[in-house]
């Protein structure tokens, strides 16, 4: 995989601090098969500076130091030092419960319980905020915060100790792509770079608790089923009905595309003419439960909730989606809990 930096120079490494990838021009190695990033070398020396400059004002009884501002936190003065030489590494945190929340953190420790990181929005009470890892899905390390699409800067080849890796989330999403170095079994967590990579994404952090399928090289755990959409159609005819309708032939020739927004909407064009039919009503609510069940993959749960409860009491399939309501009400909740 080449530099993201220097593009004719292959990654030989990441930083330890920020988990960024480099070559040997971009990485200072630290001892121990460690190694920094330029920035947060800087960090460092910059931090070292503040701390030896307090301690001389300190014993020199130095006036001009301007005292810390009520209720102002540890990281105010590193979280300066950050953006003034540009050292904070852009993140989109992803929780296990749908949760996200971006923001900078100019040290990031893999091995560590988890990490301080700066929101873009920080509140008046509470300027950093610490994550625990055991929390998380994945970290996105970015470029942009908006998803701006730089595809001259995207990372696409593949590492030479990288592994060909498959993962598959609790929730249901999957990822393709390779891991940036070989894959210790015993990991907690590990960097991986998708293969469909935009150019904003320099790599993920994958918090393995928070998967259920993992395909790395020869290395199986877990299994990659996902939420499961239903595949069949009422094809009965229903009394005083013609066999099929040419909107309800094309909606289930869009249905079999997977394409259940134009499958509903031809399904309700017919319902107008038919209002009381029994197969059209459940083709319609099997389109219902298949959207809903999209929306919980892309974790939209308000949305997947919507679409479940558009199902009929006396229908074949409320069960189904009475199951799928409960299991959202759950991350929901659990959502909330988090956000207080």
């Amino acid at each position: 995989m080449k530099c993201p930096v220097h593009s004719d120079k292959d990654v030989v490494g990441y930083c330890v601090e920020c988990g960024a990838f480099g070559c040997d021009r971009c990485l200072k190695a630290i001892g121990k098969g460690e190694s920094l990033c330029q920035k947060c070398v800087k960090a460092r020396e910059a931090d070292a500076r503040g701390g030896k400059a307090g301690i001389v004002s300190k014993l020199l009884g130095d006036s001009r130091k301007r005292p810390t501002p009520p209720g102002a936190s540890a990281a105010s003065g590193r979280a300066r030092v950050a953006q003034k030489t540009g050292t904070g590494r852009k993140l989109v945190i992803h929780y296990r419960q749908g949760k996200v929340v971006k923001g900078v953190t100019y040290k990031l420790d893999v091995n560590s319980l988890g990490f301080y990181l700066i929101p873009v929005e920080p509140t008046a009470e509470q300027e950093r905020i610490y994550v625990h890892f055991s929390d998380l899905k994945a970290i996105y390390f970015v470029r942009d915060f908006e998803g701006k699409l730089d595809s001259s800067g995207a990372i696409l080849e593949r590492s030479t100790e990288g592994q060909e890796t498959r993962i598959a989330f609790d929730d249901g999403e999957i990822i393709e792509g390779w891991t940036m170095h070989h894959f210790d079994p015993s990991c907690q967590r590990f960097f991986m770079v998708p293969k469909e990579n935009n150019g904003n994404n320099i790599s993920i952090l994958v918090e393995r608790s928070a998967l259920k399928g993992l395909e790395v090289g020869e290395f199986r755990q877990g299994s990659f089923s996902e939420e499961t959409e239903l595949s069949g159609l009422p094809q009965a005819q229903t009394k005083g009905r013609a066999p099929l309708s040419q909107g309800e032939s094309m909606g289930d020739l869009y249905f079999s595309m997977k394409n259940y927004d134009a499958a509903l909407a031809e399904y309700e064009k017919v319902k107008k003419d038919y209002p009381h039919d029994k197969r059209l009503a459940l083709k319609i609510s099997v389109c219902n439960f298949n959207r809903g069940v999209s929306f919980i993959k892309s974790r939209k749960y308000l949305e997947a909730k919507a679409e479940f409860e558009k199902i009929a009491e006396d229908d074949p399939i409320y069960g189904n989606a009475k199951k799928k309501i409960r299991k959202i009400d759950k991350i929901l909740k659990e959502v909330q809990k988090m956000g207080t």
